[in-house]
């Protein structure tokens, strides 16, 4: 009976070491898997990772391109704000009278209409409409077609409502001119 008991005790180890030694078993393989899906989701979040620093890099060399073209555009638009204010003083200078000189101040028309004026050389131009005021003198339409017409040769009303002073007239340098002549055409909104 010993022998009986010595094997059946043997027998219950024996089935106990086997059970341990295929759990131990199965538990390394579900180890093996773990670590193979971890090194997996590893490797994908390091792909990521990469794809995040590239999109990145294009992203910060995209702002360095944006942010250079804005500075050139500001640079450009203080230069052409510079030159405004430069013509605009100029224009401001043909303006403004000496002391004891006539002068060119009296703005341009509000609206384009002339009506029917005659010229002093006895030219009438009736239903005229304002098309352009230049240096020298205006382009008109009427009824009988379009026209340029020197400020020496408007009536007198139409010389002041123009600004025209035959007298500083014959003074103005070409630049004088055409600062007055640009002032008054942004002034007229052509």
């Amino acid at each position: 009976m010993n022998y009986f008991l010595i094997l059946i005790i043997l027998l219950l180890c024996g089935g106990g070491y086997y059970e341990y030694t295929s759990l131990q078993t199965k538990d390394a393989q579900d180890v093996q898997v773990a670590k193979l899906d971890l090194q997996a989701q590893i490797d994908k979040l390091t792909q990521e990772n990469k794809k995040l620093a590239d999109d990145k890099t294009a992203v910060a060399k995209s702002l360095d391109s944006a942010n250079t073209t804005i500075a050139d555009l500001t640079t450009q638009l203080q230069t052409a704000q510079t030159k405004l204010a430069a013509q605009m003083a100029q224009a401001a200078k043909v303006s403004t009278p000496a002391a004891g000189t006539a002068t060119m101040t009296a703005p341009p028309p509000s609206s384009n209409s002339l009506g029917t004026f005659t010229s002093l050389d006895g030219k009438t131009f009736p239903n005229s409409q304002l098309l352009k005021v230049a240096t020298v003198g205006i382009t008109i339409s009427y009824d009988g077609g379009i026209t340029e017409i020197m400020f020496t040769s408007l009536p007198p009303e139409l010389q002041k409502r123009f600004g025209f002073d035959p007298h500083l007239g014959a003074q103005l340098t070409t630049e004088q001119a055409q600062a007055l002549d640009s002032a008054r055409q942004a002034a007229a909104g052509k």
